[in-house]
């Protein structure tokens, strides 16, 4: 458990000079006593040294699964990308880690299959994946293409509306 010792001083943080109070806590995990701000520790029982204590390890780095899952995440987090996170596309908690990803969409891969979103207007997440050949996927995009272009038709449309409305 953390506990504050006591208080050192106030900082100024951040571009905008934010004010935050300094102090010293001692972890009694590990023993030990260390400075920081009560907003970086507030909603933790240790300093950090509790972290990895308990994750496993799920031996699939650098594996195709894991290449996938990380391009889907780099995309839905990239907001440059109109047609990933710039347009809202995102996954679920639980996917944040590779092993909840392959927990739900492990079933039906082979090394020959893509991951494809069976609804492009939809995120990623088990409902809405699946796996498919690289041949059904270049079919699937050209669809895909046509559908985007209507997406972005309509949003045009409903921005030139609110710009008539004020």
């Amino acid at each position: 458990m953390l506990q504050k010792l006591r208080d050192i001083e106030k900082r100024e943080v951040g571009n905008v000079g934010r004010l935050v109070m300094f102090s010293e806590f001692h972890c009694s995990y590990c023993d030990k006593l260390f400075i920081g701000n009560k907003d970086s520790y507030k909603r933790q029982d240790h300093c950090g040294c509790q972290r990895n204590k308990d994750k496993k390890s799920h031996g699939m780095t650098g594996t195709r699964p894991y290449r996938i899952w990380g391009g889907m995440k780099h995309r839905c987090e990239d907001i440059t990308n109109p047609r990933y996170g710039g347009r809202g596309i995102n996954y679920p908690y639980s996917w944040k880690t590779f092993g909840g990803f392959w927990k739900d969409m492990e079933e039906g891969y082979s090394d020959e299959y893509e991951i494809d979103r069976i609804d492009v207007n939809l995120g990623y997440y088990k409902e809405n994946c699946q796996w498919i050949t690289k041949k059904e996927n270049i079919q699937k995009m050209h669809q895909d293409k046509n559908d985007y272009i209507t997406y972005l038709e309509n949003r045009i449309k409903e921005l030139e509306r609110r710009l008539e409305n004020g």
